[in-house]
């Protein structure tokens, strides 16, 4: 009865241990998962406020601000086009220099402007460039400005990013797969002598690597579900909060807490899989190995 007992105890503790190292791993994933999600936004953003000026002839017609303003709005590249009058521009002006510049100069010397803002995929300077060649030549433009040094170094610095960020993912879903597989394996490898068992009395594979999988999958799923909990409270108490939030979106947080379980599962299934067929081959010599 204490055997029994002791032997108890000895799987359930196997199987806390088990469910606990693949939790940890699946955390470390999901940590991977939203820091790739949160610097996609922000890289979003910067690139979102990405654009150009365009400067109207002075005395331009308010017809003519309109439609060079609406032609603007209407290309699918563009994000944002506000109309700046020189009268507000004379008042911003003001607000952050402290000056007068009409009573400095006895003239408004602002342009009217309009700055426009692209959608994040056009934010390159090619892309930028083929929205302004069309509008450079409407005859109430005056002038565009355009850094394009600036844009194509964030667009460099992002895509660079980018390549880091894919290539880390790659790694750590590696390194998790290796480190789940070892853990389900020592599972697997606590019981070969009842895999030699069951071989012996005439079970097929299929019958004796079914309960190996079924275990595991379970496991998978429970650990899934605590990496879930663990990183709720990670985003919850964890450090910039509020930058951690306005970055995140409910689907995406729901997308990446079911990829967790589901990859917790489909691992330690796969992992179950190897380790019990890797048992089955063996002869009862070879499980002292």
């Amino acid at each position: 009865m204490g055997n029994k007992t002791h032997k108890g105890l000895a799987v359930i503790n196997a199987r806390i241990t088990a469910v606990v190292s693949v939790s940890l791993v699946l955390l470390i994933l999901g940590i991977a998962a939203f820091t790739a999600i949160i610097t996609s936004e922000i890289t979003k953003d910067i690139k979102e406020n990405l654009g150009f000026d365009v400067s109207l002839v002075d005395d331009v017609a308010q017809e003519d601000v309109t439609r060079v303003h609406n032609l603007l709005l209407h290309n699918p590249a563009v994000r944002e086009a506000v109309v700046v009058t020189p009268d507000e521009a004379a008042k911003e002006w003001e607000a952050d220099m402290g000056e007068n510049v009409i009573e400095l100069c006895d003239v408004n010397p602002f342009p009217t402007v309009i700055e426009v803002k692209v959608k994040a995929k056009y934010a390159a300077s090619d892309s930028i460039a083929k929205v302004t060649d069309y509008i450079r030549k409407d005859r109430a433009v005056s002038n565009i400005s355009l850094n394009s040094d600036l844009i194509d170094s964030i667009t460099d610095n992002t895509q660079t990013l980018y390549l880091i960020l894919s290539l880390i993912g790659v790694a750590l879903l590696l390194i998790s797969f290796v480190l789940i597989n070892n853990t389900v394996h020592l599972t697997v490898y606590s019981r070969r002598f009842l895999i030699h068992t069951m071989k012996l009395v005439g079970a097929t594979h299929g019958f004796i690597r079914r309960p190996f999988i079924i275990d595991n999958v379970i496991n998978g799923a429970i650990a899934g579900l605590l990496a879930d909990i663990l990183l709720l409270l990670f985003l919850l108490y964890g450090p910039e909060i509020n930058v951690i939030y306005a970055a995140l979106k409910t689907e995406m947080t729901v997308i990446v807490f079911s990829a967790l379980i589901l990859t917790g599962i489909v691992i330690c299934a796969i992992a179950s899989l190897l380790a019990a067929n890797k048992y089955l081959g063996k002869e009862y010599d070879e499980m002292f190995e």
